[in-house]
């Protein structure tokens, strides 16, 4: 029985529309989604007519390198497809569509070899596609989908608990904080700002491993960069990312032995302030974590924040008691924080499971 097609032999590609621009779209506002590049599985925007009924894949023909390729599955819609897109249609041999999503999906890498900005339908009519018998199919897309499923479920709750730290903070520092009596005063008046070690780069944590975290700008799953041997801090602090992607996200380090590499930041109180609760500078400054985000190089290379912009940042204090009572109200905080954490890290060692498990399917079975 055969098993190796091209995809040609398996159905058609259908090209997408060039005229779905956002001009069109304000022009014919509907229900009806369009989808491009960008997020691909939220739609660009939504107009009065749909192209394509029914449950589809669809790739990415032109864009940056990196998106080239990507496959997308769009299930029980109406929709249309900008000219960014193609779609398969027309299918010549009964297959499970969500097999074929996952294969094409997994090969991506060899798809995308030596584009530059585009994949070609010829290019793409001439992709290898194993497909096993229907059964064999159906059994891996049963394993497979509930892989993706839960993924997705993980991200959204993910979300959900952001949102609802953004909502605290709002909440709290609206009813607390009284722009007539309390204190404002910019931060380096209250505390010491200092920036990363230079020299704790991968090369040096390599060398000099130990049981001690160094911290930068990896902030998403374990916040850890290194392990090293030794600690450029013992005790409670505030310290931040000063670049790349993740600007200006704030964490609360209690009684811990650690450093800081050069893409973060530390803040803590000078010897005399008695003004001033550390947690509660931390949870202003997750308040202000947008307005800190613009205070960014304009022109860098990379993301950052100056030492000057940070330090002159004003901060907004209001009596201890007042302090206090944010801190209790928030400490609802420190519960989803390492909920969150928990999902970072789980999504990360899922995702390599998941792209680990699809590489060992396909290498058995063909």
């Amino acid at each position: 029985m055969k098993q190796h097609y091209k995809l040609k032999d398996i159905c058609e590609i259908g090209g997408g529309q060039s005229k779905l621009t956002l001009n069109y779209a304000k022009k014919n506002i509907g229900n009806f989604p369009v989808y491009g590049v960008g997020q691909l599985k939220i739609a660009r925007f939504y107009i009065n007519t749909f192209s394509f009924q029914g449950t589809y894949i669809c790739f990415v023909s032109t864009s940056i390198k990196r998106l080239v390729g990507n496959v997308i599955y769009i299930e029980n819609q109406k929709f249309s497809i900008d000219n960014n897109l193609r779609i398969l249609k027309d299918f010549k041999i009964n297959l499970n569509l969500k097999y074929l999503y996952f294969f094409l999906k997994i090969t991506k890498k060899d798809l995308t070899a030596g584009v530059q900005l585009m994949l070609r339908t010829q290019e793409a009519y001439d992709i290898d596609v194993f497909l096993p018998s229907l059964n064999i199919q159906n059994y891996f897309v049963k394993r497979l989908w509930f892989l993706k499923e839960s993924f997705e479920k993980l991200k959204k709750l993910k979300i959900q608990l952001k949102d609802i730290k953004r909502k605290l903070l709002r909440y709290c520092f609206g009813k607390y904080l009284n722009d007539e009596k309390d204190l404002h005063c910019k931060l380096k008046k209250i505390c010491v700002v200092k920036f990363g070690n230079k020299k704790l780069n991968k090369k040096y944590c390599d060398k000099n491993k130990g049981p001690y975290p160094v911290y930068s700008s990896k902030t998403t799953g374990d916040r850890v960069f290194a392990w090293i041997n030794t600690f450029d801090y013992n005790g409670t602090y505030i310290w931040f990312t000063n670049r790349g992607s993740c600007l200006a996200n704030f964490y609360y380090e209690i009684n811990k032995n650690f450093s800081i590499y050069e893409s973060a930041a530390i803040i803590y109180l000078k010897n005399k302030t008695k003004i001033l609760n550390l947690k509660y500078l931390y949870f202003y400054l997750l308040f202000e974590q947008e307005n800190i985000k613009h205070l960014l190089s304009v022109g860098a290379a990379m993301k950052h924040i100056n030492y000057e912009d940070i330090s002159n940042y004003f901060v907004q204090i209001p009596y201890l008691s007042i302090q206090s009572k944010i801190i209790k109200f928030l400490s609802l905080y420190d519960l989803i924080d390492p909920v969150i954490l928990k999902i970072d890290n789980f999504l990360n060692s899922y995702n390599s499971y998941k792209k680990t498990l699809l590489k060992i399917i396909f290498s058995l079975i063909k």
